[in-house]
């Protein structure tokens, strides 16, 4: 799903992640006196809060995509969430007690590759979260904005939350992969409201 941001593909690619409206909150921007305070942030929404920390030499901007809906955007230091050739953010989508993550995962796929058909889709490694969570990795390429993209699944109770890297070259992709990784490996669910 890429979001790029400040392009007329925004909207359009925002309903292709499991046609689902975001369910979030204002997020707070950080969680002071931590010594990484500037890169640590919760983002919440109605039945969930999460903490996530950008990678180093990365900024976590809780302002920048929120006309995209996003509560936790990433990018380079000395960039901005407009003009960096690589950018993450933290999304969630709502999913009901019965959801299967491959499912959630293959509809996904198939709603990029409506807008994208020459759309590649290859699985990668698991990775695993701060709170001990094996999460889905999928690498996307061949979009029709030329973009590659990472994408880790988190499922939850109550939301699929996914961790998203787009990349508008294939070296900036490589190079922010690792930052990807951190980003993932910094998940933590803090509070989940139980709806099953």
């Amino acid at each position: 799903m890429p979001i790029r941001p400040k392009t007329t593909a925004v909207l359009a690619a925002l309903n292709l992640l499991s046609g689902c409206a975001i369910t979030s909150g204002p997020a707070l921007p950080t969680l002071p006196p931590h010594p990484e305070s500037s890169r640590r942030g919760l983002v919440y929404g109605a039945s969930y809060a999460l903490l996530v920390t950008a990678p180093q030499d990365w900024v976590l901007d809780t302002k920048s995509g929120s006309a995209e809906g996003l509560q936790a955007v990433f990018y380079p230091e000395g960039r901005s969430w407009q003009d960096a050739p690589a950018v993450l953010y933290v999304k969630a989508a709502p999913r009901t007690a019965k959801d299967d993550l491959e499912a959630f995962i293959a509809r996904d796929l198939g709603r990029l590759q409506t807008r994208s058909p020459d759309l590649n889709m290859q699985p990668g490694p698991a990775l695993e979260t701060a709170d001990r969570k094996s999460v889905e990795v999928r690498y996307f390429s061949a979009d029709r904005w030329g973009d590659s993209q990472a994408i880790a699944y988190i499922r939850e109770k109550t939301v699929v939350v996914m961790v998203v890297l787009v990349a508008r070259t294939p070296r900036s992709y490589a190079s922010a992969l690792p930052a990807f990784a951190e980003v993932v490996q910094s998940y933590k669910l803090m509070d989940e409201a139980s709806h099953e």
